[in-house]
C-alpha cells in the first residue's frame, strides 16, 4: 500500500473506529466529530477551550505502524516538528524505529500512573537517540542523566553512543576503562569502534603498563635482525627469497611466512614484534589484519608486565586518553554545545534613588 494510499484511507479508518455517539447530543448546536481538529466554528455559544487541557492530535507514520498521540510534547520540546504540523495529515518518520519511538511516547504519555515513569536502560537510550536527532534539549539532559557512567553498559557501547549523541563527558571515562582492563581489544570491539581508534587505544593502554615498567628500571634489548634459524630457514628457499628476507623488517617476514607457510619463521617474526620497543601502528595492524594485530597487543601487554613489579608505580590514565584523543574529545565537545541549555538572561536592574540625577543625598524615612 502507497503512502498517499494510507493517507487517504484514514478518514474511512477513523470514522469505522469511532464509536457511535449518543443520539441527543448533549448540546444540540455541536455536534461531535472524528476530526483531530476541531473547529471553532463548531462549538456553541458560551463554551470556551480550556487554556491546557484541550490538546491537538497528530498521526505519526513509522515504519509500517500508525501512532496518534496530542501534538503537545512534541511541540513543546523542539521546533523540529513546527512545520511538520502545518498540514492535517500523517505525519511521516523516516529513519526511526518503532521501538524507538514507542520509548519515547512512553516517556511523553505513559499508560499507567507510575510516578517515576520506570523505563530500561535501552529505552533510555533510545530516547538519547531521538531527543538528539530533534534537539529536544531537555529531553536529551534527562535521558543523559538516567545513564549515569555506574550503569552495565559496555565501555564499547558508551563510546559509540557518546560519539553518535555528541555526549563528551562520557568519552574519556569509557575510553579510560578499556584502557584500564587487563584484555587488550577484540576484534569484535574494533569493528565498532573502528580500526584507527582501536590502535590508538591499544597503543595507550600498553604504554601505560611500560610507562610503570620503566619506573624501576631499564626496558629488556631488543634484537631487530634475523635470529641464525631464521637464515637457516631461508635457506631451504630460492635464493632470490633469501637474498630479500635478511634485511626485511618482522611485519614483511609475517606476511612472507604466511604467504610461503613457513610456521618458523612466523613464530620468530611475532617475537620480535612483541619485545620490541615502538608499538604497532596503524599501517602495521591494517598489514597484519585486525585479529593477528590485537593478538600481537594481547601479547605485548603480557610480556611488559612480566618484566618488572610495577604494582605501586602510579599512572595517569585519564591523562593519556586526553593527550591521544585531544583533537576528538575537542570535536564531540565543540558538538555538544547545540544541546546545552542557553543560559537565562538576567533582568535588567533598576537603578536606585542615588544613581538617578539628582538622587545623591537623599536619605529614605525608616517607618518604625
Amino acid at each position: 500500500m502507497s503512502f498517499e494510499t494510507l493517507n487517504s484511507g484514514l478518514d474511512e479508518l477513523a470514522e469505522a473506529q469511532t464509536p457511535s455517539m449518543p443520539s441527543t447530543p448533549l448540546f444540540p448546536s455541536w455536534t461531535a466529530t472524528a476530526d483531530t481538529n476541531t473547529e471553532d466554528e463548531g462549538i456553541p455559544a458560551g463554551v470556551t477551550k480550556d487554556e491546557k487541557y484541550y490538546l491537538d492530535m497528530v498521526i505519526f507514520l513509522v515504519e509500517d505502524r500508525l501512532f496518534m498521540v496530542p501534538k503537545y510534547h512534541f511541540a513543546k520540546t523542539t521546533d523540529f516538528f513546527s512545520p511538520l504540523f502545518q498540514g492535517d495529515g500523517i505525519v511521516r518518520l523516516d529513519d526511526v524505529s518503532k521501538a524507538d519511538f514507542t520509548a519515547l511516547l512512553k516517556l511523553f504519555y505513559p499508560l499507567y500512573l507510575e510516578s517515576p515513569v520506570l523505563l530500561t536502560q535501552d529505552e533510555w537510550v533510545s530516547i538519547l537517540k531521538l531527543a538528539t536527532k530533534w534537539t529536544m534539549i531537555d529531553i536529551r539532559q534527562m535521558a543523559i542523566i538516567h545513564l549515569p557512567e555506574s550503569e552495565t553498559m559496555p565501555p564499547v557501547d558508551r563510546i559509540v553512543l557518546a560519539k553518535s549523541c555528541s555526549v563528551v563527558e562520557w568519552l574519556q571515562p569509557a575510553y579510560t576503562k578499556l584502557v584500564q582492563r587487563p584484555e587488550s581489544m577484540s576484534v569484535k570491539e574494533a569493528e565498532n569502534l573502528g580500526l584507527d581508534v582501536a590502535i590508538k587505544l591499544c597503543r595507550v593502554q600498553e604504554d601505560c603498563i611500560r610507562r610503570r615498567i620503566y619506573g624501576f628500571g631499564n626496558y629488556a634489548s631488543t634484537n631487530t635482525q634475523p635470529s641464525s634459524n631464521e637464515k637457516a630457514i631461508c635457506r631451504l628457499f630460492t635464493k632470490e627469497l633469501e637474498e630479500r628476507t635478511a634485511l626485511l623488517d618482522p611485519i614483511e617476514r609475517v606476511l612472507l611466512a604466511r604467504t610461503y607457510g613457513v610456521a618458523q619463521w612466523l613464530r620468530s617474526a611475532y617475537v620480535e614484534l612483541v619485545e620490541r620497543r615502538e608499538p604497532i601502528s596503524l599501517e602495521e595492524a591494517q598489514k597484519l589484519g585486525p585479529e593477528s594485530a590485537f593478538s600481537l597487543f594481547q601479547a605485548r601487554m603480557e610480556f611488559s608486565r612480566g618484566q618488572y613489579n610495577y604494582s605501586n608505580y602510579v599512572v595517569d590514565y585519564m591523562g593519556a586518553i586526553k593527550k591521544e584523543f585531544e583533537e576528538e574529545l575537542q570535536r564531540v565537545d565543540t558538538e555538544s554545545n547545540k544541546y546545552r541549555p542557553r543560559p537565562l538572561t538576567p533582568p535588567t536592574p533598576v537603578p536606585n534613588s542615588a544613581s538617578r540625577p539628582g538622587g545623591a543625598g537623599k536619605k529614605k524615612k525608616i517607618r518604625r
